[in-house]
């Protein structure tokens, strides 16, 4: 009923999310099933819960993810719902260029381009549609480091259908940049830290930075073998360049995703 009450609302956008959902499906389909290499996949899901601290008030958000791995590209898609919102994002990475050297141990540095699309529907109050197109870089260590930073340029246009008798549409233009360190050991443990402008699901206007510290653990063997579970904590600020730093949120996150 939800869903249906959406598209009512904002039929053209909404028709966009379902068109990206379905080339979502169809590329990945298409590509699991031509001459390349079978990917790395993983299935998730994520409990999240916002604090009092900060602006945003308190929230418990779930979300569920899609990801494969290819040789040259990666693919994700995923939903989050809260009592206020509903989200739809993927993203499609492709890394035509690669070089490999030898320091003490063989590295790979990874060049890409790629795009990432975002609907988000605040229950009756407005929808948002983002598309970014970015440039991204790699850094891999075979002993489990990663370096990776990336830039992009899109748009977000905003549909605010709370006012009534005003069909007007924002339409703004945006950057975004994110750096990731991360560490992964032999013994399944991993811990890493993101730094940017947005996450998966949230895209505010330029400069609004956000970070996040995780950790998780693979089980490597025995019946929950493939399974990681993790936990993050995640600082939305606002602004925080021009003006002094201000919390927007503070989010606490337990993960569990299925690699296979």
């Amino acid at each position: 009923m939800i869903f249906f009450k959406i598209l009512k609302k904002c039929p053209k956008f909404s028709f966009l999310c379902v068109f990206f959902a379905i080339l979502f499906l169809f590329s990945v389909d298409a590509l699991s099933f031509s001459d390349i290499p079978r990917p790395e996949q993983s299935v998730g899901f994520s409990v999240s819960r916002s604090t009092e601290r900060g602006i945003e008030g308190q929230t418990t958000f779930f979300s569920s993810e899609y990801g494969a791995i290819w040789n040259t590209a990666e693919a994700a898609g995923g939903f989050e719902f809260s009592k206020d919102t509903a989200d739809f994002s993927t993203l499609f990475s492709y890394f035509p260029e690669r070089w490999r050297f030898d320091l003490d141990h063989p590295w790979d540095i990874q060049l890409g381009f790629g795009f990432l699309q975002h609907c988000q529907w605040q229950f009756d109050l407005a929808f948002e549609f983002d598309l970014y197109f970015n440039t991204e870089f790699r850094i891999i260590s075979e002993r489990g480091f990663l370096f990776a930073g990336q830039w992009a340029a899109g748009i977000k246009i905003t549909d605010l259908y709370a006012i009534s008798g005003w069909r007007g549409i924002l339409t703004d233009e945006s950057l975004a940049m994110t750096i990731r360190i991360e560490k992964n050991w032999q013994s399944g443990w991993s811990a890493y830290l993101r730094a940017g402008t947005h996450d998966f699901y949230r895209y505010p206007l330029f400069p609004h930075p956000t970070y996040i510290f995780g950790t998780g653990k693979k089980i490597l063997e025995g019946f929950f073998s493939g399974f990681r579970f993790g936990g993050e904590v995640q600082f939305r600020m606002n602004d925080q360049f021009t003006t002094p730093p201000l919390l927007e949120g503070l989010i606490f996150r337990l993960v569990v995703n299925y690699e296979f």
